[in-house]
């Protein structure tokens, strides 16, 4: 209907899209000084942090985590020593569970490359055991000459021999990851004798000595949307008219209180509106919208396809809500100026025409 309407329409499908998400909140970070660490919240996107520092041959990347919190499906992270060519590098690619396509299985990639050939490379398939696979403390990707392995926790979770003899000059590092929501509590480089070339515990907030990479808000000068479940994630801007909706059980259980009246993060631990999408979209710019107070059931929720359909008709939003409702004194609430219509599709003035 919006396309036919001439609009640029974005459809989301959570079966298809990233780690099967909603709409999601922009990733964010920020440097918790109470708990000296760096939260990181990319739910259903993508965030990075990448640093240098001075070359060595062989050494060791350590990633020390708390608070670690998934995302649906597809949840990972990527481990990196990179050296000046983009060509050669060594990697690390850990799944969590669930796996993508809620697979019973997966596979850790532990990878070396250099001038963009594989020098070595295995993949350690993992069953689908969340405890062991998304509750640890640290990991550590070890790179010597003759071979590459990974620690989790202290125990070697995979290795292979580097029987290449091609040698790299490690001089940075990055740390990505997938809809995963978590702390960073330490990362630290070391050469091969152990005597650090990085270390940050984040003691004081040194989020500025990394290269942070997120991915952009999805849904910005949003005028028309309707959705489907999910938490009131900060996930749009309203463009002056935009109207909008999510059919939610509990989109408007809450309006004037949040849950939490000044997250620093719109986690699955900090959230402001929890599911109460109306709230949110009010703060979001929307000019009208609508929601539950209660378990309205999927057959007394006004569609949005049809308040759409009356209010792109001519209707005001008043009429085009009620038009869409199925029981009358129900559950539902309009919040917005009911006589709002849109200009757009104002319906001719046949005195004016003539």
């Amino acid at each position: 209907m919006s396309r036919k309407t001439g609009f640029h329409t974005v459809l989301n499908v959570q079966a298809s899209a990233l780690c099967g998400c909603m709409f999601p909140p922009p990733p964010q970070y920020f440097h918790d000084a109470a708990k000296q660490q760096v939260a990181v919240s990319a739910v259903g996107a993508t965030a990075a942090a990448a640093w240098t520092f001075p070359p060595v041959p062989e050494g060791d990347f350590m990633f020390k985590v708390a608070d670690g919190a998934i995302q649906n499906t597809g949840n990972s992270i990527t481990l990196t020593l990179g050296t000046s060519s983009d060509k050669s590098r060594v990697r690390l690619f850990y799944p969590f569970v669930p796996y993508k396509q809620w697979n019973t299985s997966d596979e850790i990639v532990l990878e070396k490359i250099v001038d963009g050939v594989v020098a070595a490379r295995i993949a350690v398939p993992v069953k689908n055991e969340e405890k062991a696979m998304n509750q640890f403390g640290w990991l550590r990707l070890s790179v010597r000459k003759a071979r590459l392995a990974v620690y989790r926790d202290g125990v070697e979770i995979a290795a292979v021999d580097d029987k290449s003899g091609k040698p790299v000059n490690l001089e940075k590092a990055s740390l990505s990851a997938n809809c995963w929501s978590f702390s960073i509590k330490g990362l630290t480089v070391t050469d091969a004798a152990g005597a650090p070339v990085w270390d940050d515990k984040f003691s004081a907030d040194s989020t500025a000595r990394y290269q942070w990479q997120t991915s952009p808000r999805p849904g910005l000068n949003a005028l028309w949307v309707w959705g489907w479940y999910g938490m009131a994630f900060d996930a749009y801007r309203f463009v002056p008219g935009g109207v909008g909706a999510q059919l939610t059980s509990f989109t408007a259980a809450t309006i004037r209180t949040p849950i939490n009246a000044d997250p620093k993060m719109y986690s699955h631990t900090a959230v402001r509106w929890a599911g109460n999408w109306v709230p949110r979209m009010l703060e979001q710019g929307v000019t009208a919208t609508w929601g539950a107070v209660a378990e309205p059931y999927a057959t007394y929720y006004a569609p949005g396809g049809n308040v759409f359909d009356h209010l792109w008709a001519g209707y005001n939003f008043g009429d085009s809500f009620y038009i869409a409702q199925n029981a009358v004194r129900w559950v539902m609430v309009a919040v917005g100026d009911p006589l709002y219509s849109p200009r757009l599709f104002a319906r001719p003035n046949p005195s004016r025409d003539r």
